[in-house]
């Protein structure tokens, strides 16, 4: 009749919202009278309830006599009109947002992070490291020196020789590691962890 299911246009009639020269007949086999309900419904239903699912359409040329007793809705037979595509449009819209602000607060919980952000994270921290024990080779050559009574120019080379081929071998098992890394760690959304958090 106008875009809701028959069981609500059967709580229309119970709530009185449909009533007197809307219906021709007594009890399942009622029939509804489209102009004069539409017309009730217009008085009758302020703008939430018409808007409240977004499916009363109280616009609508149907014809004349609907039949509750039919076992279908009407919803499945009615063509997509434009306000629809729109509706499931602006729908789909708000869906997307609402998945994008989850994911941003779970971000910011650190339930989960972009992997290639993680990656650079741990790459730069590692980096770091390997810079700082560098600089201390020196210091490491001359307390070697001290103890060994060595050359520490020839100690610290050695050292310096020995700590690139340390560094090359572990830069190269770890770009295989950043290979092997997926993009996105992949995890439900609405877990249990999730639920708890919030």
């Amino acid at each position: 009749m106008i875009g809701v299911s028959k069981a609500r246009v059967s709580q229309l009639i119970s709530e009185g919202k449909i009533s007197g020269e809307a219906l021709r007949g007594d009890g399942r086999s009622a029939k509804i009278v489209v102009a004069v309900a539409t017309a009730q419904l217009k008085a009758t239903l302020d703008i939430d309830q018409r808007a409240a699912n977004g499916r009363a359409d109280l616009s609508s040329d149907e014809p004349v006599f609907d039949d509750l007793s039919s076992g279908e809705s009407d919803t499945a037979q009615r063509p997509l009109s434009t306000d629809d595509l729109y509706k499931q449009e602006r729908l789909r819209k708000l869906q997307d947002e609402n998945e994008e602000r989850l994911e941003k607060r779970r971000e910011k919980r650190g339930i989960y992070v972009r992997s290639d952000a993680m990656r650079s994270t741990v790459l730069r921290h590692v980096g770091a490291m390997i810079d700082g024990i560098e600089a201390d080779l020196g210091q490491w050559a001359e307390e070697l020196a001290a103890e060994t009574d060595g050359s520490i120019k020839k100690i610290k080379h050695i050292l310096r020789t020995q700590f690139r081929e340390t560094r090359t071998k572990l830069a190269r098992h770890n770009r295989e590691l950043q290979n092997e890394l997926p993009e996105y760690h992949e995890e439900a959304i609405g877990s249990e962890d999730d639920a708890g958090a919030s």
